[in-house]
C-alpha cells in the first residue's frame, strides 16, 4: 500500500514540476498547457532515444491520466490529500534525521578495535571449517594439468597467462558445499597447497588453497571490518536519535491522554 502511494505522489510531483505556465522556446514534449523539457529529464534515464521516447511517452499518459482525474475532484480529495500531507512529513522528517543523526556518525579505528575484542569470541566465530581459495574449472584434462603445474611451480608469467584465458576465483569454501568431490579433497585429505584435477559433472577443477580454517576459531579482524563498522553504525544511530528525540521534546510542551 506504501509502495503504491509513493508512486501515486512522484506521479503528482511530476507532473507538477513539467507543467509550465509560459510555453518554453525548446521543448520535447508537450499535452494541453504542460511541456516537458531537456532539463526536466532525470539523470537515471538514459539519453538514447529508446529510452528517451519511453520515459516522454509514460510521462503524456500520466498527464493525461491526471487531467482526466481532476475533472472528477481527484485532486481534491481530502482523504488523498491528507495522505500526500502525511508523506510530505515523512520525508521531511527523515532529511532531517540524516542530517542531524546520520550524517554526523563516525567511526574510528579506535572504535572498530574495541568492539571486535569484546565480541570476537560470540560474534566472529566460524561455524563451519573453511578454506579460502583460488579456484578454476576447465573443460579437459589436459588445461586442468597445465594449471596445476603453474601453480605448483609459481610460474608468474604462465600464471598471468592463464588468468586471462581462464575465469579464476578468490573465494571461501565452506565444508558440506554442494560439489562432494571438492568438498572431500579439500577437507578430509592431508593439508596440500594445490589440489586436482578434480573430475565432476561441471568439468575438471583445479584449486589452490590459500590457508585452512577450523570451525571455532575466530575470525580475523580485517575479515569482519565491514560488519563491525555496519553494527557500529547502526548503534550509534540508535543512540544519536534517542539522544536528539529527548532533546526536542524538552523543547515542546505535549500530553498523552490515553489511561
Amino acid at each position: 500500500m506504501r509502495v503504491n502511494f509513493i508512486i501515486l505522489l512522484l506521479l503528482f510531483l511530476t507532473i507538477f514540476n513539467c507543467s509550465k505556465d509560459s510555453v518554453p522556446k525548446y521543448f520535447i514534449a508537450r499535452i494541453n498547457k504542460s511541456y516537458i523539457t531537456d532539463d526536466d529529464i532525470p539523470n537515471s534515464i538514459s539519453k538514447d532515444k529508446e529510452s528517451l521516447k519511453k520515459y516522454v511517452t509514460d510521462w503524456i499518459i500520466k498527464e493525461a491520466l491526471y487531467l482526466e482525474a481532476k475533472k472528477y475532484h481527484f485532486d481534491k480529495d481530502e482523504r488523498l490529500l491528507q495522505k500526500v500531507e502525511n508523506y510530505k512529513k515523512s520525508l521531511v522528517i527523515d532529511e532531517f534525521i540524516k542530517y542531524f543523526v546520520n550524517s554526523r556518525i563516525k567511526i574510528s579505528e579506535n572504535d572498530i578495535r574495541k568492539y571486535y575484542l569484546e565480541n570476537r569470541n560470540k560474534l566472529f566465530v566460524r561455524n563451519f571449517d573453511e578454506a579460502k581459495v583460488i579456484h578454476v574449472v576447465v573443460k579437459t584434462y589436459s588445461e586442468a594439468k597445465t594449471i596445476k603445474s603453474a601453480f605448483l611451480s609459481n610460474n608468474q608469467k604462465e600464471l598471468e597467462k592463464l588468468y586471462n584465458q581462464y575465469k579464476f576465483e578468490t573465494k571461501v569454501i565452506k565444508r558440506g558445499q554442494p560439489i562432494i568431490e571438492i568438498d572431500k579433497t579439500i577437507f578430509d585429505t592431508p593439508p596440500r597447497r594445490v589440489l586436482g584435477p578434480i573430475a565432476t559433472d561441471y568439468g575438471y577443477h583445479v584449486i589452490k588453497v590459500l590457508e585452512r580454517n577450523r570451525k571455532g576459531s575466530i575470525i580475523p579482524i580485517d575479515e569482519v571490518r565491514d560488519e563491525i563498522i555496519q553494527r557500529l553504525t547502526q548503534i550509534k544511530i540508535q543512540e544519536s536519535y534517542s539522544m536528539l528525540v529527548d532533546s526536542i521534546l524538552k523543547k515542546y510542551k505535549y500530553e498523552i491522554r490515553i489511561e
